[in-house]
């Protein structure tokens, strides 16, 4: 109990003591979806044209991502190692395939009321013959999923087998244990500059048809600022999916 009223009493002092950036529609790319190649390939873009522009300077990927496809996320961070530029992770949330970026980019940041999170990988639609070429396909992943961890694992400083147990059963962790643990290199604090005050909007299919959503520019405002469709869509139906896309966890008091 007096360990968790010290560090209770010590937070206002380490949030004010926390580095703060600025983001900027020069220096930001905003992951907020799952990792698919078609949203991938969307960042990839974004960051080569904002390296282009503006070689050699910081550029922070800032992460709201539930994670997703392993090969497109290797890909992403494939992409940014061959950028002239340096980029670094800011997390919101970073579970999963949006963890394993944060270990393979520059400097680990995370929010105050950031989240991490590993787990062990799963494959599935897999087939193949059983002493034939499903095997081949197995060793293959088997061998990519290691090699990914061991990354991990070297980029927080513990082994391997440490690394692995501590996932099995899915590793939660707050900023400050982030911090603690060597999973994230530092707590900051991020504002939007004026240039990211405005919004975009994107198109998503879903099987209550085409949806527009409105999102602002500022990927600390996370939640969409609109949602649009046909007069047909069940509201209700809609509200539900909607939370189950862009709310991760709710915890109330």
């Amino acid at each position: 109990m007096k360990r968790i009223l010290t560090t209770l009493l010590l937070l206002p002092s380490l949030v004010l003591a926390a580095k703060n950036i600025k983001l900027t529609e020069k220096n930001t790319i905003n992951f907020n979806q799952a990792f698919s190649d078609g949203f991938v390939s969307k960042k990839q873009i974004e960051a080569i044209d904002l390296c282009n522009s503006n070689p050699k300077t910081d550029i922070f990927v800032v992460l709201n991502t539930p994670g997703g496809s392993v090969s497109a996320g290797q890909l992403l961070y494939d992409t940014l190692h061959a950028l002239p530029c340096f980029f670094h992770t800011i997390t919101i949330f970073s579970a999963s395939m949006g963890y394993q970026t944060v270990q393979n980019l520059g400097q680990r940041y995370i929010i105050p009321s950031g989240v991490l999170m590993s787990h062990r990988a799963k494959l599935g639609g897999l087939g193949g013959e059983i002493g034939g070429e499903l095997d081949s396909i197995l060793n293959f992943y088997k061998k990519s999923i290691e090699e990914m961890e061991i990354i991990a694992a070297n980029r927080v400083g513990i082994s391997l087998e440490k690394y692995r147990d501590e996932i099995k059963d899915e590793l939660w962790m707050t900023a400050e244990q982030s911090v603690e643990k060597g999973h994230a290199d530092a707590i900051v604090l991020v504002n939007c500059d004026k240039s990211l005050l405005g919004s975009y909007t994107e198109t998503m299919n879903t099987f209550f048809g085409q949806l527009l959503v409105e999102f602002s520019k500022c990927p600390l405002i996370t939640a969409p600022l609109s949602v649009r469709g046909n007069n047909n869509i069940d509201l209700v139906k809609l509200n539900q999916y909607i939370e189950s896309l862009f709310k991760n966890i709710v915890t109330t008091l």
